[in-house]
């Protein structure tokens, strides 16, 4: 098992790693595609994280919640329409 340098901090960490214990730095890299495999042209990746608090996630959910329903009244009375005027004309042949 060989050590490595990290790129952020310098710190000397296993190379099975998957981030740098000291800065957090994460080292799942991936091959760029079209890249030239014997230069190793290496593109780190970064996930971010929604930063909310618990109450903050609530509130967005039930804000959330409410706006659906103009949405489902609106569809709701789209599909009665139809449903009523394809009966009528039915009715009619």
């Amino acid at each position: 098992m060989a050590l490595i340098k990290c790129p952020e901090c310098g710190a000397q960490v296993s190379e099975l790693a998957r981030a740098c214990p000291n800065c957090g730095y994460a080292f799942g890299a991936v091959t760029v595609e079209g890249a030239d495999e014997k230069k190793g042209v290496i593109q780190g990746v970064v996930v971010n994280d929604i930063n909310m608090t618990f109450s903050s996630m609530v509130s967005f959910m039930i804000k959330w919640a409410l706006a659906t329903i103009p949405a489902a009244i609106i569809l709701a009375g789209i599909f009665f329409f139809l449903t009523g005027f394809f009966a009528w004309l039915m009715a009619r042949m």
